[in-house]
C-alpha cells in the first residue's frame, strides 16, 4: 500500500487504520491550536525512503504522527532529519527498535510532542534526562526498559504530563508510594492485569452419545 499515490485528503484516514492515530490523539488531548508551518517535503521524502511512516493526525493540520515501526535506522543521519520536524511532531512511536540514550537529543527540542512510546528500548535513566525539556508531554510508555525510579523522577517538573506506562521496567510497584509523591496527578500504569474468568466465559462440552447401528 506504502507503494500506492496517496492523495493528501486521503492520508488521515490512513493513520486512523495503522496506528490509531487520530483517536489517540483526541483522547489525549487537542491538537495544539496554534498554526505550524508544513513540514519540509525533502525531509519528508526522506524519512520515509527509510521507511519511516509520518502522516497528519488529521485533515488539514500540518501537525504530524511519525512511526517508526518499519523503519530501516536510527542512525544519527536519520534523527537528525527526524528533529528538523521538531514543530509538527505530536506523536512519536519508537518502539522495539535499537534506541539508545544518545537518540533522545535529537527528540528533547520538539516542542508540541504530545505522546511518546519508547518501548522495549535500551534508554536507561541517564537518556531521560534528556527529555525535560518536553513541555508538552502527556503521556510517555517506557515498557520493557531498564529505567529505575531515580530516572524517571527527573521528568516531575513535566507538568502536561498524563499518564506514564512501566510494565516490565525496573520500576515496580514498591516504587508506587514515592511516584506518587513525585507525580501526585498522573496515572501510573504498572500493567500486569489479571482479567478475571467468569462463569459465564466458559461451558462445559459433553460429547454426545453415539448410537449404536
Amino acid at each position: 500500500m506504502k507503494d500506492l499515490k496517496q492523495p493528501e485528503n486521503i492520508k488521515p484516514v490512513l493513520v486512523s487504520f495503522q496506528s490509531g492515530a487520530v483517536q489517540d490523539i483526541k483522547e489525549m488531548g487537542e491538537i495544539p491550536k496554534q498554526n505550524v508551518s508544513p513540514a519540509n517535503t525533502e525531509t519528508l521524502k526522506r524519512l520515509e525512503s527509510w521507511n519511516i511512516s509520518v502522516l497528519p493526525v488529521a485533515a488539514n493540520s500540518n501537525y504530524l504522527s511519525v512511526s517508526f515501526v518499519n523503519a530501516q535506522s536510527i542512525s544519527d543521519s536519520v534523527m537528525s532529519e527526524l528533529a528538523k520536524l521538531n514543530k509538527q511532531v505530536v506523536w512519536l512511536k519508537m518502539d522495539n527498535i535499537a534506541v539508545a540514550d544518545n537518540t533522545l537529543k535529537y527528540i528533547n527540542n520538539m516542542e508540541q510532542l504530545i505522546r511518546l512510546h519508547l518501548n522495549n528500548t535500551k534508554i536507561t535513566d541517564a537518556g531521560l534526562v534528556q527529555l525535560k525539556k518536553l513541555n508538552k508531554l502527556q503521556s510517555i510508555s517506557l515498557v520493557g526498559t531498564s529505567i529505575t525510579l531515580n530516572g524517571l523522577v527527573q521528568l516531575k517538573g513535566l507538568k502536561s504530563i498524563r499518564n506514564i506506562y512501566l510494565y516490565k521496567s525496573n520500576i515496580t510497584e514498591k516504587d508506587r508510594i514515592p511516584l506518587k509523591k513525585a507525580f501526585p496527578k498522573v496515572n501510573i500504569d504498572f500493567g500486569n492485569y489479571i482479567v478475571p474468568t467468569l462463569s459465564i466465559d466458559t461451558q462445559l462440552y459433553k460429547q454426545p452419545a453415539i448410537k449404536k447401528s
